[in-house]
């Protein structure tokens, strides 16, 4: 069972509450989700009044049940991602500047643009033209007072080819209910729009057709088969004026084989018929004209009193392309309607339902054949679609569309339906008018909106998630930062009191002090980085620099650990003739200090650490740096292996453990490898120690030039201490003072300009965070003024891993972590020292 102790805040709130003297201990008992139940040991007056116990619970069930909040909105945000993304149709959703605020995949894939090329772009980025932008416009700022539109529109794609969308769009409100914007579903009907294109040119010939038809009369001798035609109404160039042609000439020149037949039953029947006044023809003949032109012709006629057959031909090829355009388009109509995802229905004035699409059969378990000709609110058990299929609703919407034949208008609405699956959907329904040569028709369509309504409700939830994860990370830095700065004076006065005359029981108070401080920090800036790592805020700096140089700085640095236990610690160099690589040096030296800290931990003493680094040269440009930690610690069993990299996890998780820790330092090793694109793995036998290795590619640079320093003519060293806190001006200076060091303390940019010219310091300590000006600018400002190239700049941080530090790195010589420690300032002032000859 593991136990925590309760934070001070609440123990004192529980006092108040319960009246006892003293709360000695207190603790979670539970999984590792924290949502146990509480056990509460006290040693004082004990607890009587049932008032006070619930007041408690209270304590702790309200902290429980923010925690189950704040991952219920990351979950939420999650499953929203994976809904949008999945739908088929294109989500979009802009502000009320027209600027482009989300989109998900589909509407990507219908534009061309991937996310980060739409996202803050403005709606118009779609339109070449002004009017177009000027329409688009206008079109969104109408939206603002509608609760729902349709519309269809022509977009560029980013290829530059034009597509036509249909655009269903609503207004987009928080949850105050102010208008933020306007969301919209968009819908690829470039292939419905050709098609309506075609019928439309379909259309056009068949009415130049009527238009422009013109005949030619012929007469047909039936005794002698000769037929001779008058031309002068039609330009013909195989006929003459009142040129006679044998019939059987003209059907063995100009009919097509497969009329041939037809046509010679016709003569005969005329033959036979050549006395019978009532006799009459009509068909038509598809010819084949000179210079392969295909004709359809149109021939009538009737015998008359002189025994021949008289008529009319006409060139109806027109016409008959047109009628097949339109028997293609009404088909290709009706299969698109088939087809379609949202429910179609075709009426006339009286409300006879003339279409009915597959989508409506499957939506009512109504077939087509059972509604065709029937009124709508005629229909048996359609009790879903009571908002738009009563009779006076559905003519006082038809007397309103088709009024308004010179501009087509829509009447929208939605409706609440029962599915056969008895599974509730929200239905939206557009209506509006179709003019044919008889009569006006309506169109009604019934589209699923269910997901677009839970689309909205998830996007409420995502504002929020996304306001919880600023407030989150806010917290986390102004947390940091609260909680490092005292900590790090505590720990730097506590260096300080080590320089001074102790007994030997003041001596070990100290060091149990030191250690519990550097424990809390430890676990502290773990907890910090885990949480920064979660919400992506980390990024990679990359930089150059000595790789070996950094392996010896990372062994130097805990050695006194290794020391206090007897333990053995060594490192074998890459024999390689490369000195400096690029990568992130920081996040190297993070992953090695975990790997490092646990070795030493869980090694026993006179036990052995071994560090072995290992760079491959893949290209002259490229390769692989891979770093072991291996020791002779108490080992991992083969089954306990996969905990080691997840957070919060440990091999031993009982109270009575030996070895103390958070479980975070190889989570957080892991994480960082990752990041940097590397991997990390572990080798381990239980009682016979571990190996644990990580692998990341990295740049090989050969060749570095490192500007030679000047000596110092000054014996004594000068040091600059550029800090706004007073504490850690005061902490530093009683160490560089103890150092026989003169010290000299700016506490803004101004004071440090100054005494920097007026003293020429030999060494510079620059915080990371200074409140006037940026750390950079300062150093480049000294840099410049500088009368020769013997100063040291040093980088003062607090957290080692910060983004901005890692930036700042490459600007300075070296890099002191606050809380500052003795060790870590004398290795850094004995190399400095070493270039002035000063021991």
């Amino acid at each position: 069972m593991a136990f925590s102790s309760i934070p001070k805040v609440i123990c004192r709130q529980i006092e108040k509450v319960v009246n006892i003297s003293e709360v000695y201990a207190c603790g979670l008992v539970g999984g590792k989700d924290l949502l146990g139940t509480f056990s509460i040991i006290m040693i004082g007056e004990k607890l009587k009044r049932k008032t006070e116990v619930e007041m408690l619970s209270k304590i702790f069930s309200g902290s429980l049940r923010r925690f189950k909040s704040q991952q219920a909105l990351i979950s939420s945000e999650k499953k929203y991602h994976q809904l949008v993304n999945t739908m088929n149709e294109g989500i979009m959703g802009r502000d009320n500047e027209g600027i482009i605020r989300f989109v998900n995949n589909s509407f990507c894939q219908i534009t061309g643009y991937n996310e980060e090329e739409l996202i803050g772009q403005p709606l118009e980025m779609f339109y070449s033209n002004e009017s177009d932008k000027t329409w688009i416009r206008d079109r969104y700022k109408k939206q603002f007072s509608e609760k729902q539109s349709i519309f269809e529109t022509q977009i560029k794609r980013k290829n530059g080819k034009h597509i036509w969308l249909e655009v269903s769009a609503a207004p987009w409100r928080n949850d105050s209910g102010e208008l933020i914007g306007v969301y919209s579903v968009n819908t690829d009907i470039t292939g419905r729009k050709q098609i309506e294109q075609k019928l439309q040119e379909a259309q056009k010939h068949l009415k130049q057709a009527a238009e422009l038809a013109k005949v030619i009369p012929w007469k047909y001798d039936i005794t002698n088969e000769t037929i001779s035609f008058n031309d002068t109404l039609l330009d013909t160039p195989f006929l003459k004026n009142n040129i006679s042609l044998s019939m059987s000439k003209l059907i063995e020149d100009f009919v097509q084989p497969s009329d041939k037949s037809h046509i010679s039953w016709i003569i005969d029947s005329c033959k036979k018929n050549i006395n019978n006044p009532d006799f009459k023809i009509e068909f038509e003949c598809h010819s084949k004209l000179p210079g392969g032109i295909d004709k359809v012709f149109y021939m009538k006629g009737n015998v008359t009193e002189d025994g021949l057959l008289s008529g009319m031909v006409q060139d109806v090829t027109d016409l008959v392309e047109a009628k097949e355009a339109a028997f293609y388009t009404e088909w290709k109509f009706k299969d698109l309607m088939h087809q379609s995802s949202d429910g179609i229905i075709l009426m006339d004035k009286s409300g006879k339902v003339l279409e009915w699409n597959r989508q409506m059969e499957r939506m009512t378990e109504k077939s087509a054949e059972e509604v065709t000709d029937t009124c709508i609110w005629e229909i048996k058990d359609l009790k879903n679609f009571d908002s738009i299929i009563s009779e006076p609703f559905y003519q006082a919407v038809y007397e309103s569309l088709v009024s308004t034949k010179d501009e087509i208008e829509y009447s929208f609405g939605e409706f609440e339906m029962l599915f056969p699956d008895m599974e509730k959907h929200t239905m939206a329904y557009s209506a509006f008018p179709v003019f044919s040569a008889k009569e006006a028709l309506i169109c009604v369509i019934i589209k699923d909106i269910t997901k677009i309504k839970d689309q909205y409700e998830l996007q409420k939830q995502l504002d929020v998630a996304h306001q919880t994860t600023e407030i989150r990370q806010q917290f986390l830095a102004n947390m940091g930062h609260e909680m490092r700065t005292p900590l790090n004076g505590l720990i730097g006065m506590l260096e300080v009191l080590k320089t001074t005359r102790l007994t030997q029981t003041q001596i070990e108070f100290l060091d149990i002090a030191s250690k519990s401080s550097d424990s809390l920090l430890y676990l502290i800036n773990n907890i910090l980085e885990l949480s920064r790592m979660e919400i992506g805020v980390i990024k990679v700096t990359i930089s150059i620099f000595p790789v070996n140089e950094m392996l010896q700085r990372m062994v130097q640095l805990f050695k006194p650990s290794a020391i206090e236990k007897n333990i053995k610690i060594e490192m074998l160099l890459n024999p390689a003739n490369i000195n400096y690589i690029e990568s992130d040096e920081i996040k190297i030296s993070q992953i090695l200090s975990n790997l490092l800290s646990n070795a030493i931990k869980f090694t026993n003493e006179d036990g052995q650490v071994s560090i072995n680094a290992l760079l491959i040269e893949e290209t002259k440009q490229k390769g692989r740096l891979i770093i072991s930690v291996r020791d002779t610690g108490i080992g991992i069993s083969e089954d306990q292996q996969h905990l080691l990299f997840k957070e919060f996890s440990q091999v031993d998780n009982t109270n009575t453990r030996k070895y103390d820790g958070a479980g975070l330092g190889l989570a957080i090793a892991r994480q960082l490898t990752e990041l940097l694109d590397g991997k990390i793995w572990v080798e381990s036998k239980e009682g016979e120690g571990s190996n644990f290795s990580f692998e990341i590619p990295v740049g090989l640079i050969k060749e570095k030039s490192i500007n030679p320093i000047s000596p110092a003519f000054d014996i004594k060293l000068k040091a600059l201490i550029v800090e706004s806190r007073l504490l850690h001006q005061k902490l530093l200076g009683i160490m560089l003072q103890n150092r026989d060091i003169d010290v000299y303390i700016a506490g803004n940019a101004i004071q440090a300009i100054e005494l920097f010219n007026d003293f020429t310091p030999n060494i510079v300590f620059i915080d990371s965070s200074l409140p006037d000006i940026e750390a950079n600018d300062l150093i480049e400002k000294m840099k410049t003024a500088q009368k020769s190239n013997i100063t040291d700049y040093i980088l003062l941080a607090s957290d080692f891993d910060q983004d901005a530090d890692a930036k700042l790195f490459n600007s300075f010589n070296y890099y002191l972590q606050k809380p500052i420690k003795e060790q870590d300032l004398s290795s850094i002032l004995k190399q400095i020292k070493t270039k002035y000859d000063i021991l």
